[in-house]
Order: C-alpha cells, then sequence, then structure tokens
C-alpha cells in the first residue's frame, strides 16, 4: 500500500496449534484493514502531528480457564462511522432517516455486514470484516470494536477456553 508500519507483537508464540489457522485468516484481514484502510501515508500522517510510520499492535493473551483474548490495534484514522453510514445506507442496511440517531457503536458494527465497505476503489466487496464475524461466530468467539477518529482502531477479540478433547 506504499505505507511505513512498525508491527509489535507480544504472546503469538503462546497460540495454541488448535487455534492458529483461524487467528491466521482474522489477523490476516485485520491487518490489511489496519494497514489499507486505517493507518495514513507518510505525508499525512506527519500533517496531522504523528510519527511518519505507523504502528500496529498485535497481542495474544491466555487467560487460563476464561480463553484466549487477541487484541490488534493500529494507530491510524480511526473508523469513520459518517463513510460507514452511507455505505450501510447504500445497501438498504440503515434508513437514511435513521442513520444520524444511530449510536456511535451501532454505526461502527456495520462494518462486520457483508457488502459494506469504506474503500474508494472499484471492485472492493465489504466482505472482510464479515468473514471475521463469521470466523469468530463459528468458534463461539467474541469481537468488541474501539474507535476514536484520527487516533486508532482497536479490536478485542476474546476466543473461548479449549476443552480438554480439542488438546
Amino acid at each position: 500500500c506504499g505505507k511505513r508500519v512498525g508491527l509489535l507483537t507480544m504472546g503469538l508464540e503462546e497460540i495454541p496449534e488448535e487455534w492458529a489457522g483461524t487467528l491466521f485468516d482474522l489477523l490476516g484481514q485485520l491487518v490489511r484493514n489496519a494497514v489499507e484502510h486505517g493507518i495514513e501515508s507518510s505525508h499525512t500522517r506527519i500533517e496531522q502531528g504523528k510519527p511518519a510510520i505507523g504502528t500496529l499492535v498485535i497481542e495474544f493473551v491466555t487467560l487460563g480457564t476464561q480463553g484466549f483474548e487477541l487484541n490488534v490495534q493500529d494507530d491510524g484514522a480511526g473508523l469513520d462511522s459518517e463513510r460507514i453510514a452511507a455505505a450501510a445506507i447504500k445497501l438498504g442496511l440503515v434508513e437514511a432517516e435513521a442513520a444520524p440517531t444511530l449510536p456511535p457503536a451501532r454505526l461502527i458494527s456495520l462494518i462486520f455486514q457483508p457488502g459494506v465497505t469504506t474503500s474508494e476503489m472499484a471492485g472492493r466487496m465489504g466482505l472482510g470484516m464479515a468473514v471475521v464475524r463469521d470466523h469468530l461466530q463459528r468458534i463461539g468467539g467474541k469481537l468488541q470494536c474501539a474507535t476514536k477518529r484520527g487516533r486508532f482502531t482497536r479490536y478485542r477479540i476474546a476466543l473461548p477456553a479449549l476443552v480438554e478433547s480439542q488438546r
């Protein structure tokens, strides 16, 4: 994407083999989104008073019997709720009159609906985050998203503990 990004990882060596394939797919999509949509160009970052190199942090935490947590955070532009709302309106997921009254968390959650994309590149399908949601639903995971416009986007993924028969 022509962007400069520093990657910081913590705990990835702790990922159980049983989760490796699924998490590889999830991380691929989340990293792609962070670089393509979140982290700005070096020029833009400097204009905004940020370091020229963006930062992407990926952390895997073992919580014992509570399961696992995967955190992915970038220091990019944050999610644009207005563009998300426009994409959702275009797809008929939200009525134009209702969009301004939706809570910010509800608007942001629309990125997980198939077809919703803020990309201006022709041919983008808007399926990536829906795939993340579907993968997590299949394995009993939960996803939280936090964002601040111009500052960051963070995904916190809770994964269930592995039962003995899976180990």
